[in-house]
């Protein structure tokens, strides 16, 4: 019993060192951000709030949050609160629960940091449903979206259907699809997806990714 008790408590205290330094990490990378994006168009911001309002609310049509789910999450919420820590500052007010400020880093620094153009085919991998996948759709470009997720892969195929976009979502494994793929493209993009992969898996699913992009991919 005595022995249960220490181990319990070792186990609470490492929990509280985990979740202070998970805060203190994601805090420094919310200042390193929040100084970038003061130096950068705010213009990625006015347009995440009119895609969300004019394409997706308005037409009672749901896309993921930032944890990938779509129906609310309690566990979700109180991990919502841990992530963002003190001096949190929100970029999309009116839709700051379900999108906070990293989805918006996120979005802003992959679509700033690569030279995207028109009629670009883009695989996203792990990302179906997602506002980014959408934001590419959106600008014409291409998307293949591919996920485990067949709630997501379903919905996102539906979204895309209604509102004419050129977007195709498929249910698969990241590895399999990629060993499979008889296409090529022009940009791979893969969000908050590999850091939650086996890191064996992680490596052959990198050392792959040439094979199935164009030859200035």
């Amino acid at each position: 019993m005595i022995l249960l008790i220490f181990i319990a408590k070792h186990l609470y205290k490492k929990s509280k060192i985990y979740c202070r330094v998970n805060e203190l990490y994601l805090n420094f990378i919310y200042r390193i951000s929040l100084i970038e994006s003061n130096q950068c168009d705010f213009a990625i911001i006015e347009e995440s709030e009119k895609i969300l309002e004019d394409y997706f609310l308005e037409r009672g049509l749901h896309i993921s949050s930032w944890y990938g789910n779509i129906e609310k999450n309690k566990f979700y919420d109180k991990l919502d609160k841990l992530n963002k820590g003190y001096h949190y500052k929100a970029l999309l007010n009116k839709y700051d629960k379900k999108y906070p400020s990293f989805l918006i880093w996120e979005i802003y620094h992959v679509w700033f940091g690569i030279d995207f153009k028109e009629r670009d085919k883009v695989l996203d991998l792990g990302g179906a449903c997602s506002l980014f996948s959408f934001f590419l759709a959106m600008h014409g470009i291409s998307v293949v979206a591919i996920d485990k997720n067949k709630i997501l892969v379903d919905e996102a195929n539906k979204i895309a259907k209604v509102l004419n976009l050129p977007y195709y979502a498929e249910c698969a494994d990241v590895e399999d699809y990629i060993n499979g793929c008889d296409q090529k493209f022009d940009v791979i993009t893969s969000i908050c997806v590999f850091e939650h992969l086996d890191q064996e898996k992680r490596k052959r699913i990198i050392q792959n990714l040439h094979k199935i992009l164009t030859n200035d991919g």
